[in-house]
Formats: C-alpha cells, sequence, structure tokens
C-alpha cells in the first residue's frame, strides 16, 4: 500500500469522527430538550423583575395589578380590544405615531394570550415589587401591563377614562338588550308552536260514523 494513502485514511477518519462529535455537542440534551417550554417565560420573567424594579410608581402600578385602581381591568381590556379598534386610537410616542390596536395586535401575536393577558386566566405565579410583599399573578398579566405602561396607554386611559368608561357601559347595555330581546322572541317563537299544537289538538274533529238500527214498531187503530 502507498505509505501516503495509508496515512490518508487515518486523517480522514480522525476528521470524520472530530466532525461527528462537534455536531453531537451542538444538540440539546434531552433534559434541555424538556425544558425548552420554559425558557421562553423564564426570560420574560427575568426582563419583568428588571423592569418593574426600575420604576418609581409601584403603588400605583400594585393597584393596577390587584384591580384596584380606579381604571378597572375590564375597562383596559375593553379599550384595547374594541375602543381603540373603533376609533382608531393612535398619538406620538418617542417621536413615532403609536397606533393602540395595531400594537396590542401585534403583542398578542408575539406573545400568545398565554403570555399577553391582563386577566389571571393562566399559570399563577409568585411575584415581587421593591418594597412589597410576594402576590400572586400571571406572567401574561405583568407582560400586558408593561406594554400598556410603556406605551403610555394607561396614561391616555386617565385623560379619556370617562369618555371610554360612557362608551363601554352604552354597548355593555345595548349587548344586554339585545340578548334580552333574543331570549324573548326565542321563547315566544317556542310558546306560539306550543299554542299551536293545543289548538290543533282541540279543533281536529272527531271521525262521523253513520249507525243504522233495527227498531220494533206497533201500530194501532183505535
Amino acid at each position: 500500500m502507498d505509505p501516503i494513502v495509508a496515512k490518508q485514511e487515518p486523517l480522514g477518519q480522525a476528521l470524520g469522527q472530530a466532525l461527528g462529535e462537534a455536531i453531537e455537542s451542538t444538540l440539546p440534551d434531552s433534559q434541555t430538550r424538556k425544558r425548552k417550554i420554559h425558557c421562553k417565560q423564564e426570560l420574560i420573567i427575568m426582563s419583568l423583575q428588571t423592569f418593574y424594579s426600575q420604576r418609581t410608581d409601584l403603588t400605583e402600578i400594585m393597584e393596577l395589578l390587584q384591580g384596584t385602581s380606579i381604571i378597572s381591568l375590564r375597562l383596559i381590556d375593553w379599550f384595547v380590544t374594541n375602543y381603540a379598534k373603533r376609533h382608531t386610537i393612535g398619538y406620538i410616542l418617542g417621536g413615532q405615531e403609536f397606533m393602540v390596536y395595531m400594537s396590542y395586535k401585534s403583542q398578542l401575536k408575539a406573545y400568545s394570550k398565554k403570555l399577553f393577558d391582563p386577566f389571571c386566566r393562566r399559570e399563577r405565579i409568585m411575584f415581587s415589587l421593591p418594597g412589597t410583599e410576594q402576590f400572586i399573578t400571571t406572567v401574561g398579566k405583568l407582560n400586558f401591563f408593561r406594554w400598556a405602561i410603556e406605551k403610555n396607554v394607561i396614561e391616555y386611559l386617565k385623560k379619556h377614562r370617562e369618555t371610554v368608561e360612557a362608551e363601554m357601559n352604552t354597548h355593555m347595555k345595548q349587548l344586554s338588550r339585545s340578548r334580552s330581546t333574543r331570549n324573548t322572541t326565542n321563547s315566544s317563537n317556542e310558546t306560539e308552536v306550543t299554542s299551536k299544537r293545543v289548538r290543533t289538538a282541540f279543533q281536529t274533529s272527531p271521525p262521523q260514523t253513520l249507525c243504522r238500527r233495527d227498531v220494533e214498531i206497533n201500530v194501532g187503530f183505535d
């Protein structure tokens, strides 16, 4: 065998083995794959801790998170999902026009409802702010309010709360009235159908039959 070829074969095997080990080292182990689903949430929690720890309005933030603020959670949710869309609400933020509804939809698409929701409707966690005791909340709620605070959504609602709230209440009343009317209509239709069935049962004539009987008659002459 040519000595040059003999040297090339071990060298090729060594390179192949080294390449295989390098590729294997870049693949996540089974434990990493199991934890992959939690990585995004954990990273968000870390960024949330950094954000909230730097705030100076923690009292107001706690009121928002605990639902004791004059700006209710229902009002905030209705504003970003309905009012902002209907009225195309936008304002200048950082020298650029900021559209509330478009930004909300973009955040929702990026995080999903699980990690971006003003209500505590998902997995609970223990969270604490500087100078406060730990409290139960969700990553989605903390993440939503970070966006609402950073993008001045809360500030906008402070200035226009009465207008937004009045429209929300009117909308809710109309919705309730519409549901009530629909239920009444359905009930009336059911009653009418039942009444027709009863009338049909009473108005149906019994079958007419002809009976023939032989009767003996005695005729007398005085």
